[in-house]
This record gives structure tokens, sequence and C-alpha cells, in this order.
């Protein structure tokens, strides 16, 4: 009988969030995603990094749109493994088996459910362009011998969606330096488009702590990157592993772009040769980048977590996505308060922000490509794109949000505030004024093109900002302490800023040591890469460890030489006040 009561007991406790839940969405009028137990025939798988309030807004957006156009809901299936680069590990493996199993062809075809997912949702365009470059790998030929081939791990829309109708929706295919969609058509390749297709306008800034940049003598509000290289927020900056987050790595990525535009522009009015201003621009974007490390309090593993230790006062700012920014901004704000005075602050560097496009994508093989496409559909209309910046329209979301008595919309999410920018560039004529955020990406967006550095920045930032930490923030202790004492002779501090910001040398393939530079980086990045296995499928010996010595040299480079500066400076003078800047 006891055991008999705590199980009642026990089935009660766990069942009274699930009553309320189902309580609480009839009372809000239904979340329009009912699942398949609702007698729901229709269902779609997508893959995605997103939030949860994204996930439950477009699966209740595209649910009730579809009922509306094509007479049924449809039961959205969210599945998230973690951010982007988890999500490719996951296609990547998903695809190498389908493959070597041969259920997907060397010509890419396939039933629909050869894959486990319809689309990709989320990121950035780097990681689609992932997916649509594909998976390579061996198989075996007509002959039994093997054959190297690529297969695209993702397919346009089915049939593609017209060019009149993405001009109706994008206008010109642009923004900053990037496109909204997927468009590398060429006479060769005329089909080669809509691989991934923009649902959002996704940026990155700068999230702060106001009442702890004030303790620190610092402005309260930062209005540049290079803000948060300044000595006294050491241990105090938040950061993302550039190895676990996609996004996170488009931002710093972004920063050395950025800095080599600014060094070529600065050349060509100064008369300077082009290459001048790139090296000029390499060397001031690595040098933000190893200060914003040597200042890190941590590395998380999600770009999630940043901004909400920057709200507690664990640290005074870091990196963010938009999203998460203005997201924790909102959560500290007191009723009534104003954005601009609250604790957390965000800001975007006018003109020095890469604004990228958010995509979807259609999966090769997914279950359902017909629902799949009509979800891309759906993105790109105004009912979806209301849901990134209009006000929520349950009475209970405007009632949290303090907008009782306010005229609510008909568009818009039902429950949560996203805060993220729509991608139609028309939204930005007709409903600015509907905004939560006055932000047009499409006048804020840098004009700095990716160069191509990302791959080696992130090797490179793993090698000196995480795995060599605890060196480096040292040596960075150390080197400030010098740089405040007058007595310190110039050779001597001149040496170890030489060294604190130093590159290791890289040794090819064929024995030549090449220096880290704008001219060598993808030729290093592409060194490292293993070589393709022989016709056999045998790697060659050692390729599927080269690179990881190599990742291992570099480590115990950045080590030994931050242990030097930090042995230079000691010998050289007294220490001064460990917040010198």
């Amino acid at each position: 009988m006891a055991r008999i009561i705590i199980l009642v007991t026990l089935a009660f406790i766990l069942g009274v969030p699930f009553v309320a839940y189902r309580i609480k969405n009839a009372q809000a009028g239904g979340d329009g995603n009912p699942s398949p137990q609702d007698g729901v025939s229709q269902t779609l798988i997508i893959v995605t990094p997103h939030v949860e309030q994204i996930r439950a807004e477009f699966g209740t957006g595209f649910s009730a749109w579809h009922r509306k156009k094509y007479g049924a809901p449809v039961f959205v299936d969210w599945r998230v493994p973690g951010g982007t680069t988890e999500i490719i590990k996951l296609l990547d493996a998903q695809f190498a088996e389908r493959l070597s199993a041969g259920q997907i062809l060397p010509d890419g075809s396939c039933p629909p459910g050869t894959i486990d997912f319809d689309l990709m949702m989320g990121g950035g365009t780097f990681d689609h362009g992932r997916l649509r470059n594909g998976i390579s790998t061996s198989v075996p030929g007509a002959d039994g011998k093997l054959v190297r081939i690529n297969v695209s791990m993702s397919v346009p829309p089915s049939p593609p969606f017209s060019q009149q109708v993405l001009d109706e929706v994008f206008g010109e295919n642009s923004l900053g330096a990037g496109t909204l969609y997927q468009d590398n058509r060429t006479p060769e390749k005329p089909n080669d488009w809509q691989h991934w297709i923009g649902t959002a306008c996704s940026g990155f800034g700068i999230v702060y702590n106001r009442d702890l940049m004030r303790e620190l003598g610092l402005p309260a509000d930062p209005a540049a990157f290079a803000d948060l290289r300044d000595g006294r927020l050491a241990g105090l900056i938040a950061l993302a592993d550039p190895r676990q987050s996609g996004s996170v790595a488009t931002a710093y990525d972004s920063i050395l772009n950025q800095a080599a535009r600014e060094g070529t522009l600065a050349a060509k009015a100064a008369g300077e040769p082009e290459a001048v201003g790139l090296q000029r621009g390499w060397n001031v974007g690595w040098a933000t980048l190893r200060d914003l490390c040597a200042n890190a309090r941590y590395f998380s593993s999600s770009s999630t977590q940043p901004p909400t230790d920057v709200a507690q006062g664990d640290a005074a700012a870091g990196l963010a996505i938009d999203f998460y920014g203005r997201g924790q901004q909102q959560a500290v704000l007191a009723p009534g308060q104003d954005p601009q005075t609250g604790r957390v602050g965000y800001v975007e560097p006018a003109g020095t922000t890469y604004i990228d496009a958010d995509p979807v994508s259609i999966i090769r093989g997914g279950p359902s490509p017909e629902l799949s496409r009509r979800f891309v559909e759906y993105c790109m209309t105004i009912e979806a794109q209301a849901l990134w910046q209009f006000e929520p329209r349950s009475p209970a979301a405007r009632r949290r949000a303090g907008l009782e008595g306010a005229a609510a919309s008909d568009l818009g999410p039902l429950e949560h505030r996203l805060r993220r920018l729509p991608i139609r560039r028309d939204m930005y004529v007709t409903s600015f004024d509907k905004f939560a955020d006055k932000v047009d990406p499409f006048a804020a967006a840098s004009k700095a093109k990716p160069l191509g550095w990302r791959d080696s920045m992130i090797m490179l930032m793993g090698c000196f900002g995480v795995d060599a930490a605890d060196e480096l923030r040292e040596a960075w202790r150390v080197l400030r302490e010098r740089r405040a004492d007058k007595s310190v002779d110039a050779a001597t501090l001149a040496k170890m800023e030489e060294l604190f910001y130093s590159f290791p040398p890289h040794v090819m393939r064929d024995g030549s040591t090449v220096a880290f530079g704008p001219a060598t980086a993808r030729s290093i990045v592409a060194d490292l890469k293993p070589l393709p296995p022989d016709k056999d499928g045998n790697l060659s010996k050692g390729e599927s460890t080269r690179a990881q010595r190599i990742r291992a040299g570099y480590t115990e480079y950045f080590r030994a030489t931050f242990r030097e500066v930090s042995r230079l400076g000691r010998s050289a003078s007294r220490p001064v006040a460990n917040n010198a800047r």
C-alpha cells in the first residue's frame, strides 16, 4: 500500500506541469502545433540550433499557415543536437554511412526518408554553404574499385522559386558583403542556386554590464570591439569557443575581415600598396583577437552562456549573437525601464559588424521534400517575418511586456518576443514602426568580405586562446605591468610585444617552412587537411594524425612563447599594480 501511495503521488507531481501546460495553451488559444497524438498526419522534422522560443513560434506559425493554405495542420518535430558545428558533424556522419551502405547513389539520388531530417534551420551562410558543398567520400565503382565522389547534403526546393518571387521577397540579393539567398549560377552550372534561403538577418555585437563597467573605471557603454582589449577587463570577458559554435566563429572572423578592409582602405588613401595595408590589417585584427582571449574569463561551448553571465555580473562584457544580447538586455529590465539605461546593454558597432543571412536548407533525402518546400515558402511570408520583430499577441504575453492597452497587431508571435531582424527588405519600409528594435541591418552591415581566413582563425584561437589559456593570461598580466613600468628598457618591451603577438612557423608537406600571414593562411589550412585515400581507399601513413600533431605543436609553441614573455618581464624590472592597462 505504501508503494502504491508513493507511485500515485509521484505520478501526480510529474503530471501537474503537463496539465498546467495544456491549460495555459488552451487559455492562450492553443500553440498551433498539434502533436501526432492529436490526429495530425503530417510531420516535418527540422534540425536546428535555435532556442525554444523560436521553435515554438515557428512551429505554431507554420502549422496555422499550412492549415489556412493547404487545409491541414502540421506537427513540426524539432531536433536540437547542439550548435551548428555539432549539427554539421551529425549530418556528415549520417551521409557518410548512407553513402557507404549504397543507400545514396554516387550521383546523389536517393528516396525520401534516406536521411532522418527534412530541413536545417539556423546557423550562418558559412554553415549552410558546407551543406551545399557536401561530403566527399570513396565508394565502390562499377568495377569494384573505390571512386572518390562528392554529394551535396542540401538540395534546392523542387521546383525552385522563380526569380520574380525572390525579387518580390528580397529585392536586391545583397546584405553588406553577403547575400540573402544562395546563387552561384554560371553558364556551366545554371541550376546552382537556392541551396539555402535566408530567413532572418543575424548580426553580433557586444553585450555588457553597465554597473561593472563603471566600477572598473571604463565607459559604461563600449562603442567598438577594440574597447574590450583594455587590460582592466582581464578575467572579465565572456567568450564562446570558435571550435564549438559556428555563429561565434563567424563573429571572430568578421573582426579580422573588417580590420583587413580598414587597413587596405587606409593604404589606398596613402598611396601605399594594397599588400601593405592587408598585412597591417592582419596584424591589427589578430592583436584584437589575442587581447580578447587574454582578457577572457572562459571559453564556453555555447554562444548562449556569455550574455547570461554578463547579466548576472559574472562577466563585464562579451561577444553575443544579436538575439541573445537583446534578449538578455530585455530580460533584466524593470517594468517601464528604458533598455538604454538598464543594467545590461547591447550594441552592434555601426559599419563594423558583419551581418549575415540566417538560412534554412532542405536536406537531401529527407522524409518530406514537398512539405519542406512549403516551410521555406512560409519563412519568406509576411506572417513568418513578423514573428521576428513584432510584439507578442496573447493577452498574458502583452501583460508581461507592459503592453496592456496598446493596440495589438494581427501578425507577430503569440507568446515570445524574438527580437531578430527580418530579412524581407520591404518590412523596413512598411512595418518598421511595429519593430521592437529600430535597427536596419541593410544600413548597418559591414562591407568587409570574408577573406578565407576563418579556418586558420578557428585553429589558431583554439591553440593560443583556449589550449594555452593559463600561459596567455599570465603573459598578458606581466606584459601590462611592463608597459606601465617606465623603467623597462624599450628593447626588452619590444621583444615581449613581438613574442606575445607572434605566430608559430608551419612546416609544409614538402618540408618548406611558411610563416602565417594574409597570403599564406589559406594554403596552410589546405596543407593541414589529410590527403585523399589511394585507389584502394587507404590513407597515406600518418595522414589521420598529422593535423593533430601539428596543432599540438602550435599549442606548445604558444605556451613556450607566453612563458618566455613572462620570464622577460619578471627579469626586466620590479612589478607594478596588477590592474595596469
